[in-house]
């Protein structure tokens, strides 16, 4: 039988897992956007150098290249900073406090928020992702069908 206190961790486990993924998410379809338009790059960033890039570097380049309005700009930009914050202070966060009463909920809550944050975020970039299909020639439905065939368990919107 599992007890209260780790049918609790589970769930923060849980938020913070879906946290980082969101995160990972738009690490991913930043990649797309600036690897589906090689030609908006410098000559110094190589392909093999954009995958290796972080989320700072991805956000960047994307800014340079593509002008994006100011809201998409800050949205970023705030997305470096949550995506810090879950990697470095909230896991930490996490593991110093495990042995305290009722932080559970609040953390599960903050992390839902955060995953919110990359969720609306991702949404702001979808005009770049359909130019990404677009310019690769090949449909979202087709994407998605690769990308639940890979990852069964993603979370399907449709």
């Amino acid at each position: 039988m599992i007890s209260d206190a780790s049918l609790k961790m589970i769930f923060v486990y849980a938020a913070y897992g879906r946290s980082m993924m969101a995160a990972h998410q738009l690490e991913q379809n930043l990649l797309a956007i600036v690897s589906s338009h090689p030609e908006k790059l410098p000559e110094k960033y190589t392909a093999e150098k954009v995958r290796k890039m972080t989320l700072g570097s991805l956000v960047n380049i994307f800014i340079n290249c593509y002008s994006p309005p100011e809201e998409l700009v800050e949205e970023l930009d705030n997305m470096i900073y949550f995506r810090n914050e879950l990697a470095h202070r909230i896991s930490n966060f996490i593991v110093s406090t495990a042995s305290s009463h009722k932080w559970h909920d609040e953390v599960i809550s903050e992390l839902a928020e955060i995953e919110s944050f990359f969720e609306e975020t991702n949404e702001l970039l979808s005009p770049y992702i359909e130019a990404c299909y677009k310019k690769l020639n090949i449909s979202k439905e087709k994407m998605n069908e690769i990308a639940f065939s890979l990852y069964p368990h993603l979370k399907r919107n449709d």
